[in-house]
């Protein structure tokens, strides 16, 4: 009788981070968490045959108020609250049939939870007695996706692919008010729930491919259909992605490429997400995005290097959110153009310097904006130094700035009329980490916004404060 054996390898590991938030107990008794954990596997079935997935859930629970939000005389985010649970979740087979030949398998699946209470979202004074009314709400949402797609080379210098998947969502929202005397808010009354239920189908399928012309120039394409159908309105597009790269000379390359992408295309997908290694950014838009992408990296020597992009963008209905303030600003047409510079140098003794600036351009035709667009800056920067040593610890720590932007035509009083800038900010950050000498496991730290800078999302809004989080990753 034969014996018969197989040896799987493989891989895990998992990133923990959260922050925990007080609020000032003489304003409002509240405590924010925010807690994130993502794991990560995979496996070496046979000499063929991968599994990979992961697992990224988030908790957030606590209250969401900020002492200073005043409108009218009131607190108005006093009672805010904000509770969530949500996971993401994939598992992924591939398979490789020869050289340039691989299939690969992927099933998504996310679930999200919310609730929460937006404290005085209406308020009458001209009633007698002045009445207030908060609004609870409660989110859930559900999707699954299944997706398929092949890349194969049918000559030296030729690879194509192809692929579908298609997937169903659900989105269903309760709301309710509560409405109350605002001299005396303790005893409140609840009117009838009212509930919003969307429940949709998308399917994505592509076809493209690579090529070598010469040993200098490599050209890309692809074409996208994207179908959607939500609550019985059907909408399609083709998306077309081309590109080509070009080795001008030893150590310097060009690559110039166009992309359209649609709504939520290239969430959850095994669909190619870049052209000749560019990507195009993804602003937040409920229509159709254009951009044109160029960008020259260049090896100066062996110790420095640098790379200058430009993007340009043509976006449709952009909808720009705005954090406690329950609603989104919405503009059907509006154009960026960012020019980013990076450099890094490798001063010797594990040490490297690295720094990029972004110059960002806004467009928005609205009248009143100036051709500005809200959250926006128009200017980003990071500088800082990474070292590595021969028993592989490694450090670093990075300065980050965040140039001024815009906020709303109007403040949050609603009484002055002139526009709100959100000031310009410096955010420091620093990790560590260490990995085996078999690099099968590996540790790492990192401590964001170390001095806990306030950086507004929105008009007396801040954003994330000090945040610390902690990875351990293991091969098997």
């Amino acid at each position: 009788m034969g014996q018969f054996s197989m040896e799987i390898s493989g891989y895990a590991g998992s990133v923990l981070s959260g922050n925990q938030h007080y609020m000032n107990p003489s304003f409002a008794d509240q405590t924010a968490q925010n807690i994130n954990s993502l794991t990560v596997f995979g496996a070496q079935l046979t000499p063929d045959d991968r599994i990979v997935g992961y697992l990224n859930g988030v908790h957030v629970e606590g209250g969401v108020s900020f002492d200073g939000a005043i409108s009218d005389g009131l607190d108005v985010t006093r009672g805010d609250t904000l509770n969530a649970d949500g996971l993401d979740m994939f598992l992924g087979w591939s398979h490789t049939f020869a050289y340039h030949n691989v299939l690969n398998v992927g099933l998504f699946s996310s679930i999200i939870d919310r609730s929460g209470r937006n404290a005085l979202q209406d308020y009458y004074f001209d009633r007698d007695p002045a009445e207030g009314y908060d609004l609870d709400v409660e989110q859930d949402e559900f999707s699954l996706k299944l997706g398929l797609s092949h890349l194969f080379e049918v000559a030296d210098d030729v690879t194509l692919r192809w692929g579908i998947e298609g997937g169903r969502s659900e989105f269903e929202t309760s709301t309710s008010y509560l409405g109350y005397y605002l001299d005396s808010p303790s005893f409140k009354v609840r009117f009838p729930t009212s509930s919003t239920h969307v429940q949709g189908e998308n399917v994505r399928a592509w076809i493209g491919g690579m090529a070598e012309l010469t040993p200098e120039i490599e050209v890309e394409a692809n074409l996208f259909l994207d179908w959607y159908n939500q609550n019985d309105t059907e909408d399609m597009s083709f998306n077309p992605h081309l590109g080509v790269a070009w080795e001008l000379t030893e150590g310097h390359y060009i690559r110039a490429a166009y992309a359209e992408r649609t709504p939520l295309s290239e969430r959850s997908t095994l669909s190619p997400l870049t052209i000749v290694g560019l990507r195009a950014d993804n602003p937040p838009a409920f229509g159709e995005t254009k951009t044109a992408m160029l960008r020259w990296d260049a090896e100066w020597s062996e110790r420095f290097f640098t790379a200058v992009e430009y993007q340009h963008q043509d976006i449709e209905n952009l909808s720009v959110g705005a954090p406690v303030y329950s609603y989104s600003l919405q503009f059907p047409e509006a154009q960026i153009d960012r020019l980013t510079v990076n450099a890094n140098v490798w001063i010797g003794g594990g040490v490297t310097f690295f720094a990029n600036y972004s110059r960002i351009l806004s467009g928005n035709p609205i009248p009143g904006w100036d051709d500005w667009l809200p959250m926006v800056p128009e200017h980003t920067g990071r500088i800082g130094f990474s070292y590595m040593s021969p028993e592989r610890f490694t450090f670093f720590i990075a300065e980050s700035y965040i140039g001024k932007r815009v906020s709303f035509t109007r403040d949050v009083h609603g009484a002055s009329g002139e526009t709100v800038w959100m000031g310009d900010a410096f955010v420091t950050d620093v990790g560590a980490g260490w990995e085996s000498e078999d690099r099968r496991l590996s540790l790492s730290f990192g401590l964001s916004n170390v001095f806990d800078e306030v950086v507004d999302v929105a008009p007396l809004v801040p954003g994330p404060g000090r945040m610390l989080s902690a990875s351990l990753r293991g091969r098997f």
